[in-house]
């Protein structure tokens, strides 16, 4: 199976059923295959080809996911560009993947303006609305027939190139095929987010973002409905869930917090929300437990990452009820056709409880990283994709995810991990949110110093923050420092960037 079959295949088997849904707009499966064909003899036309690149800046919008399966039908390739990115960010990703066209969303007429002279490969500039210069997207696709494009592609074809978001370094360009995604899919119905026809999923992570990408790619797959919000916000994310009849969402764990803390919680019905999948980090036990108050107990943890398209681990619930194979601290089990294992510096198995590295492999690993052979063998040269990632697993099979290899503080020979440190934090009922990071110390090496974010209205004081810690952590483990600040700096998908903390804090 191919990605463009999904829609294809539910164009004919639910030809009227809601297939995406945006604001005001919505269109059938019928009429959404139908936009996707006359874009993609639109592209073709355009002098476009299998496997050029063909980049997209622009906001959530329903013409953005058309992108996505119009150059999958035509065996081109998808490049999502980060929109939070500076200038010089858009045009790395831009000139890195070597795109012959970018569709941009007017908003970013004056960025694309201000580029495009340096953009060395892209001859195509169609904007979505209206830009001088630029060919209007509407205007142009109402030109071509909704025939099927006549383009003969393979499951080993690139489809998308997703970049990284590049914390320690310049983004990298994550290849995927057809088969990589379709896999992904599959995995993930079957493992851990048991979807049908009749769900309707809230779509909140960017559109670059592949844990975003997954879940619509499952709702597609099984023929259920896709909504998005033009923006991540609180009182979008409750008005909508009772409007569309929304039953499944995904987001990363540092989303949770902002809604969790919405005051007009309880104008809203969220009764209809059955599953809602956290993935990015752990969530805390205690962020877990506020957010369990206010939904019920329908938060899945899940370890994934852009370069496995992305799953790797979730709740195994092909194995029984939720209420029997959840475990609260934990991302789940290895998902099935998927092999996953925590390995030693060595390359041997860890046991059971002891630290190492996620290793995995399955037909959902990346091709590699475009134009980066050296590092693609660092990281995939034995057969296994090395995530960087550091967990344990215990006898039954769950991973605990302890990490970053990157996040992790040495001080005085001693292995801290900061999620033990933030954990402790967060156990604290006034802290909304905290960051453990490792900074320099002549004596130790490193000392842990905590930056927190207070709830609003809240006050507690460095002392009894460590206080708190010395009472649930070994000595080496308690913040020799706390400081407190209003927010913590963090990439357009919520990860924390510890690399900026550790720069200003250091």
């Amino acid at each position: 199976m191919l990605l463009g079959d999904m829609i294809k295949g539910n164009a004919r088997k639910h030809p009227d059923k809601t297939s995406v849904v945006l604001d005001n707009t919505r269109y059938t499966y019928s009429q959404f295959n139908c936009r996707i064909n006359r874009l993609a003899n639109t592209l073709l036309d355009q002098g476009i080809r299998k496997g050029d690149r063909v980049a997209v800046l622009a906001d959530a919008c329903l013409q953005y996911i058309e992108v996505f399966f119009a150059t999958a039908k035509c065996g081109m390739v998808c490049v999502p560009v980060n929109n939070m990115l500076d200038n010089d960010g858009i045009s790395y990703i831009i000139n890195n993947s070597e795109a012959v066209a970018l569709v941009f969303g007017e908003k970013y007429s004056a960025t694309v303006n201000s580029i495009s002279s340096g953009l060395d490969t892209v001859r195509n500039f169609i904007v979505i609305g209206e830009a001088p210069g630029a060919a209007s997207y509407e205007d142009l696709t109402s030109r071509y027939p909704a025939d099927e494009p006549e383009v003969a592609v393979d499951e080993d074809d690139l489809a998308w190139l997703l970049y990284t978001s590049g914390t320690t370094g310049l983004p990298k360009g994550v290849m995927l095929s057809h088969k990589n995604l379709i896999a992904n899919t599959v995995n993930t119905i079957i493992s851990n987010f048991p979807v049908s026809s009749n769900d309707t999923h809230l779509n909140l992570l960017p559109m670059f973002h592949s844990g975003m990408l997954c879940h619509m790619n499952c709702l597609f797959y099984i023929g259920g409905t896709n909504v998005f919000l033009e923006r991540f916000d609180p009182g979008l994310f409750y008005g909508t869930l009772s409007q569309e009849g929304v039953t499944t969402s995904a987001l990363v764990a540092n989303m949770i917090v902002p809604l969790i803390e919405y005051p007009d919680i309880d104008k809203h019905d969220i009764s209809g929300l059955r599953m809602v999948v956290s993935a990015g980090a752990p969530m805390s036990p205690e962020l877990l437990k506020r957010a369990n108050n206010i939904f019920g107990d329908i938060f899945m943890d899940v370890f994934a990452l852009t370069e496995a398209a992305p799953m790797l681990t979730g709740p195994p619930l092909l194995e029984g009820p939720w209420e029997e194979v959840k475990r609260p601290g934990s991302a789940g089990k290895e998902m099935l056709n998927i092999e996953v294992k925590v390995v030693n510096e060595d390359g041997s198995e860890a046991a059971p409880g002891e630290i190492g590295e996620i290793v995995a492999r399955g037909d959902n690993i990346m091709m590699g990283y475009w134009k980066m052979p050296e590092e693609t063998n660092r990281v995939l040269g034995d057969g296994y994709l090395h995530t960087g990632d550091l967990a344990s697993k215990d006898k039954d099979g769950y991973f605990h995810i302890t990490g970053r290899k990157k996040d992790m503080i040495i001080s005085g020979g001693n292995t801290i991990y900061a999620t033990e440190v933030e954990d402790a934090i967060y156990s604290h009922p006034s802290v909304s949110e905290v960051a453990a990071i490792g900074v320099p110390d002549e004596a130790l090496g490193e000392l842990v110093k905590a930056v927190v974010v207070l709830k609003k209205d809240k006050e507690i004081t460095a002392e009894e923050i460590i206080r708190l810690c010395q009472d649930k952590l070994e000595n080496h483990k308690v913040p020799k420092s706390v400081v407190f600040t209003d927010r913590l700096p963090k990439t357009p998908t919520a990860k924390v960037l510890k690399n900026v903390l550790k720069k200003k804090y250091g």
